[in-house]
């Protein structure tokens, strides 16, 4: 839980002509097992095949439209204040200190999680190990609809980088 520094992340546009402008972020809300507006990333992977897990999960699904190939990278400020998800405790822990319950169902109020951390990481052990249920909570608390290690930024504290020009992982579906 808590303060493992975070990688440099991969963002990428469902759409060619969107730029990543932290500026016009929207609000972070309260989102069913997860937050909504903020910024999504997945930690860059330039050593695999795809350039992030959120890219590989996007190819495999077959939802190839969403890998635009428009992406930048994100590199995490030296202060950021990130709260890692690697286990099922960790969500519960989460959940103890921001509940909600929303139509009978127990669930994080993201937007106070958001009050504390400027981004919550959801790690690939931690996305399988939350996907449909925590030990404590069984079914009630889970993150299903994650689908992939990534990211979920409350507010901009980073730097944009561009690609390298030598980049060999797949931002996109095509072979």
């Amino acid at each position: 839980m808590g303060d493992k520094k975070l990688g440099v992340q991969l963002w990428c546009a469902r759409s060619k002509g969107v730029s990543l402008d932290p500026s016009k972020v929207r609000p972070v809300r309260y989102g069913f097992r997860k937050p909504s507006g903020g910024i999504w990333t997945s930690t860059f992977t330039p050593d695999k095949e795809f350039c992030s897990e959120w890219i590989e999960w996007v190819c495999r699904e077959g939802l190839k439209e969403w890998a635009t190939g428009n992406c930048v990278l994100v590199e995490p400020d030296e202060d950021e204040r990130i709260y890692t998800i690697d286990s099922a405790e960790d969500l519960e822990k989460l959940y103890e200190k921001y509940p909600v319950v929303f139509n009978g169902i127990r669930d994080v109020n993201w937007p106070l999680v958001c009050r504390d951390f400027d981004a919550i990481h959801l790690t690939s052990r931690g996305q399988w190990c939350t996907r449909y249920k925590t030990p404590k909570y069984g079914h009630s608390l889970n993150l299903y609809g994650w689908d992939a290690e990534s990211t979920f930024w409350c507010r901009p504290k980073f730097k944009i980088r561009p690609l390298p020009k030598d980049l060999r992982c797949k931002l996109t579906c095509e072979e």
